[in-house]
């Protein structure tokens, strides 16, 4: 099958979760007084060439490779790949939570054009939690356990704000509870987190991340934990809350049905680098790198009820492992030997439709099999 037909498929097939996220509501105006999705400004974030690396190792161990991406006002940006492929990394690293392990060897990371990287201590701590906040992929596990909902949801405001009184925190904590659709506000905030279930939960994350009204959410796989139901009402609620406040939104998932369903602009990652960029319509329906058609040919679809799922042969390069220059030749099918020899280019497709492969609009040269 081609890879229209493909995504013909695809697109049919994922059209009753797209309810969750009506057309109408995709391009609405933001609520804060001018700031839409497609405002003519310069990015709010802006990664440039950041390169991640393994501490103790030789200069060739790299978690992420010369990463460049650029998050809009008010866009909702999908990043997606398998496992390993740099994804949280990239935004660990946005957020200053890079494990020991790992540093920034080279890069930028531009927030309202002032390098994050550059910043001491105490000038991050002002932006993290306040004008940056982040949704960890298991609430269970980023919640504190002898801690209260009300509390917990309140921290950053008592952080950012130090002359704020402890009614107004209340009121606001009050208020974003209720934003993120949970019942029983005065139960909610006098409970701990093993009291509720896994998507008020994720609710209290959610109202956690933005009770400040950041300018930027990270979501790593907020919705991976949750049933299909669950799944789709958090889906709308952060597209909501996102449109509402004219808040961006950087989206992690493995999931390119999920990433459809909220995202404006998409990138696909693999071995830490971004392969492919596109919005996410046009993505979907012209893909050009090798991974991203191999990506889609692997998502299941009614038409192929019963046959065996393609896969995509080999795995993804460990930090540690040798890599050819185009570290996906190996699975690739359609890899020459130039792909073994030199690393490839960016190559701008369209306005926003960038491929960093060296088949990149050749046509039937680098066509599927």
């Amino acid at each position: 099958m081609s890879t229209i037909a493909e995504n013909t498929a695809f697109r049919s097939h994922s059209s009753a979760a797209r309810q969750s996220v009506p057309a109408a509501d995709r391009k609405i105006p933001a609520e804060n007084g001018g700031k839409t999705e497609k405002a003519e400004q310069a990015p709010i974030l802006r990664i440039q060439n950041l390169t991640v690396g393994l501490r103790g190792a030789d200069s060739s161990h790299l978690v992420t490779d010369h990463v460049s991406i650029d998050v809009g006002a008010g866009e909702i940006l999908g990043i997606v790949g398998e496992s390993g492929c740099g994804k949280t990394v990239t935004n660990l690293a946005v957020m200053d939570l890079l494990p020991q392990s790992l540093y920034v060897s080279s890069g930028s990371i531009l927030f309202r054009g002032k390098d994050l990287l550059q910043m001491s201590t105490k000038e991050r701590q002002q932006i993290y939690g306040n004008d940056i906040s982040m949704i960890y992929q298991e609430p269970l596990t980023s919640l504190n356990p002898l801690q209260k909902i009300g509390r917990q949801v309140g921290e950053s405001l008592r952080l950012h704000e130090r002359n704020i009184s402890k009614e107004e925190i209340a009121v606001r904590v009050r208020r974003s509870l209720e934003e993120v659709g949970l019942p029983d506000i005065d139960r909610i905030m006098d409970a701990y987190p093993h009291q509720l279930s896994g998507g008020q939960r994720q609710r209290v994350m959610i109202a956690m991340a933005t009770v400040c009204r950041p300018d930027l959410m990270i979501a790593d796989e907020p919705t991976t934990a949750l049933d299909v139901t669950v799944q789709a009402q958090v889906l709308r609620l952060l597209h909501h809350i996102s449109r509402r406040h004219g808040m961006s939104v950087i989206f992690i998932s493995h999931d390119l049905a999920v990433i459809r369903q909220i995202c404006d602009r998409v990138v696909v990652m693999y071995a830490g680098q971004a392969v492919e960029s596109a919005p996410v319509e046009e993505l979907l329906c012209t893909p050009e790198h090798p991974y991203t058609k191999a990506l889609l040919r692997s998502i299941p679809l009614p038409s192929s009820k019963g046959a065996d799922l393609p896969v995509i042969p080999g795995h993804v390069p460990a930090v540690n492992e040798k890599r050819d220059p185009c570290p996906f030749a190996p699975r690739c099918p359609v890899a020459s030997a130039l792909c073994r020899e030199k690393a490839p280019a960016p190559v701008l497709l369209s306005e926003g439709h960038e491929v960093l492969c060296h088949m990149a609009g050749r046509g039937k040269e680098a066509a599927d099999d």
